[in-house]
């Protein structure tokens, strides 16, 4: 096995993307969701810094590679790994650890959320290079 490409754990989760689009009665944007969308920019904040703290001035990774990335909640209440998916993708394209979020970047991409408590909220995110 290839040794990882960028290896980064980052303190907390990715938030739900499931509230930072609704919109309200069909008249625009619920402003009761700007929780959600600054939980968002902050955790895309963080990927961005831990990356430029472990890789200061490497560029995006163009592909193919391989993400793996395990969601260790802090508690036993249950969580939908699908709607945090769309978030952790967006702030790896976002902190420019990824070129694109596609496909053709990451063919292969396996995100768990680990079913036992680990105490403190973490993710932590592995990239390779990706060969069929």
């Amino acid at each position: 096995m290839t040794p990882p490409l960028v290896r980064l754990v980052i303190l907390g989760l990715p938030p739900s993307v499931n509230r930072t689009r609704r919109w309200s009665k069909g008249r625009g944007f619920d402003p009761a969701n700007r929780r959600a969308v600054e939980d968002k920019e902050a955790f895309e904040g963080e990927v961005w810094a831990a990356f430029r703290m472990a890789y200061p001035g490497a560029a995006p990774l163009a592909g193919p590679c391989s993400l793996r990335a395990v969601l260790y909640p802090p508690n036993r209440r249950a969580l939908d790994g699908d709607n945090r998916d769309k978030a952790l993708l967006d702030a790896l394209r976002k902190a420019g650890v990824i070129a694109d979020d596609n496909n053709r970047v990451l063919p292969h991409r396996d995100i768990t959320v680990w079913p036992e408590p680990r105490g403190v909220a973490r993710t932590e995110i592995e990239i390779r290079e990706w060969s069929e």
